[in-house]
């Protein structure tokens, strides 16, 4: 006995649907909410409907090493907002595909702020803001050829905001996480013009002019200021 909580593809499932190498079913509208995951009991063996967009696709036949398979999650316009493919390096970045039926879930994530090695942040993260209701786009690419399709990410009904107050936010938010990035950014510039002086200066003999080194020691205290 199964239940079964989305069954958009099968209604989508035509001719077309199956009789292409690949296929991106559009998915159904989804909303933009916080879900808890809350305390796993050993007695309840359901799960939580994966907070995020659901994108359920088609590869239909077992993939070559030198196969190349990415998602693109689009703003209206054509704006990319995130990338995941089957090469990526990075794991969040990361698409798994398998012969046959997939399913991905997009976090509704913006790209997160720039991070670096030893970063503390306490009580807060690197994360992307969520995208705002509205409409998206997705295009699912299989060695270079594609298919698109549209969503719509819908407003939490319980939440009192506005789409243009929460606009107002993810604005406010994307310059938040841009200027982190940018101070982030200039610590790890700041890291490798050390790692660069190190090395300068053990390559410094005896007879190196002293402006040199006192030019290193200036160079050393400006970015520790930074």
């Amino acid at each position: 006995f199964w239940i079964i909580d989305d069954l958009s593809p099968l209604h989508q499932l035509d001719e077309f649907a199956r009789g292409a190498d690949f296929h991106l079913f559009r998915p159904k509208p989804s909303y933009r909410m916080r879900q808890g995951r809350g305390r796993r009991d050993p007695l309840l063996q359901g799960e939580n409907h994966p907070a995020g967009v659901l994108f359920y696709f088609d590869v239909m036949r077992a993939l070559e090493d030198d196969d190349r398979v990415s998602l693109e999650i689009l703003e209206a316009d054509g704006t990319l907002i995130k990338r995941f493919a089957s090469d990526a390096a990075d794991a969040k970045e990361k698409l798994a595909v398998k012969e046959g039926a997939n399913r991905f879930v997009w976090d509704m994530r913006y790209p997160d702020a720039l991070s670096f090695d030893g970063l503390i942040l306490y009580s807060s993260n690197t994360r992307g803001p969520v995208a705002v209701p509205g409409a998206y786009r997705a295009r699912l690419t299989v060695n270079g050829d594609s298919v698109e399709q549209p969503f719509e990410i819908l407003k939490d009904p319980r939440v009192e905001a506005s789409v243009a107050d929460l606009q107002a936010q993810f604005d406010f938010l994307i310059d938040v996480r841009d200027k982190l990035s940018e101070a982030h950014q200039a610590v790890i510039d700041v890291r490798t013009v050390r790692r660069d002086l190190d090395y300068l200066e053990s390559k410094l003999d005896d007879d190196a002019p002293e402006r040199v080194r006192e030019a290193i020691a200036l160079l050393r205290k400006d970015m520790t200021v930074i």
